[in-house]
């Protein structure tokens, strides 16, 4: 817009110059046109901007590294004018990981109302916030323009993506307080067989639907385990914005996150309730897992807290604080660095230890001390299925 005032007063000054040159009544003349037409519209836009009215929203929430789409409406109670472009300056923050994003873009002012859809893609789980830093409307011609009000912001999650985790496991991992272990092959005392029962919704796991049940009442049930055997397993997830005093990328970290929930998902997928963790700016927060909603409950409020400068302090106070004793497994998920408090506490307990990479294209298997560490290739997470043993 800036470009088009400047030809526009050049134009203005060129006619004016030479009108007086040669004193050229015409170009005199075409002169105050030019300038009255300037002074119309930008009476105009004025007028134009006190009547418009902009908003923004989105329909629903989104999931990594999807298109979605979020919407600017505009309204006003009498027809426009004048207007001819809006142009947008927005701020998008990804709310767990403190990152901010500019994006800007231009639409056209409708006569009367009228909404745009504006497509969206993150490669970042979180809960997000779009917020209109600026907002420009320009004549017609492009030569004047008037700051509007800008809309409400929109806050939104964007869920992680499912990535393609493979479980497998030697152990049994239903546990009561009462015993160690449940050993699932001797009738009666297999954890499995306890459960409650709901509902169907979409997206819960079909094998634990009760057929029986589901056809006596002519609806889909599902078998729910119960939460006395989900106390004894626990996914930490154990990371901060920094390492050290070097900054962590906002996509590792994401996927870090979404590595948790994948492995939680197998986890119910095999009918093992467990707890996750998160450590956030403030507090470490447990959550328990019994079913999808159980999941997506977890997700929302994980996604929405800031995470903490320091990468790795939650394993302190998990230590400090006695809370491993509650756990006879702990899936410890990090991101670059560990510290060696995950040592320590592989020798109070069993410990697996998950980190994503960007340093190889392979699945790396080590072990120090008790503890078994994974190390994932960012560059194939999404294009090979992993096998993790717990």
């Amino acid at each position: 817009m800036g470009k088009d005032f400047a030809i526009y007063s050049l134009l203005c000054l060129i006619v004016l110059f030479f009108g007086f040159q040669f004193s050229n009544t015409f170009l005199i003349v075409l002169f105050t046109f030019l300038v009255f037409a300037a002074i119309v519209l930008r009476l105009l836009i004025n007028i134009d901007s006190k009547n418009i009215k902009l908003n923004l929203r989105i329909d629903h929430n989104c999931v990594q590294y999807e298109e979605s789409y979020f919407e600017i409406s505009l309204t006003s109670p009498k027809e426009l004018t004048a207007a001819g472009l809006i142009y947008f300056t927005f701020e998008i923050t990804f709310d767990k990981y403190g990152e901010k994003r500019i994006r800007s873009l231009k639409i056209p002012a409708s006569k009367k109302q009228g909404s745009i859809k504006i497509p969206f893609v993150s490669d970042n789980c979180s809960s997000v916030t779009i917020k209109c830093q600026s907002v420009e409307l320009n004549d017609i011609l492009g030569i004047t323009k008037v700051k509007l009000k800008a809309p409400k912001p929109i806050i939104f999650t964007v869920f992680p993506k499912e990535l393609p985790i493979s479980i497998t496991s030697n152990e049994h991992l239903f546990f009561t307080a009462e015993s160690d272990q449940i050993m699932q092959d001797k009738k009666g005392t297999d954890m499995s067989e306890i459960f409650e029962l709901r509902e169907y919704v979409p997206g819960d796991n079909i094998k634990a639907i009760h057929w029986k049940l589901s056809n006596k009442i002519d609806k889909p049930i599902v078998r729910v385990g119960h939460s006395s055997t989900n106390t004894k397993t626990l996914i930490f997830l154990d990371i901060g914005r920094e390492s050290g005093s070097n900054a962590i990328e906002g996509v590792k970290l994401s996927n870090a996150v979404s590595l948790a929930f994948a492995i939680s998902h197998r986890l119910l997928d095999m009918g093992i309730g467990h707890k996750i963790c998160s450590t956030d700016a403030h507090s470490i927060s447990y959550y328990e897992i019994n079913d999808l909603h159980d999941i997506i409950y977890a997700q929302k409020h994980i996604l929405s807290s800031p995470l903490p400068k320091e990468n790795g302090i939650g394993i302190s106070h998990l230590l400090s604080s006695y809370k491993y004793t509650d756990f006879s497994k702990i899936i410890y998920v990090y991101s670059q660095n560990y510290t060696q408090n995950l040592l320590r506490l592989s020798l109070l307990t069993d410990v697996v230890a998950l980190n994503i990479s960007d340093e190889s294209d392979e699945i790396e298997v080590s072990m120090d001390n008790k503890c078994r560490f994974y190390s994932l290739p960012q560059s194939k997470l999404e294009k090979e299925t992993f096998n993790i043993n717990l």
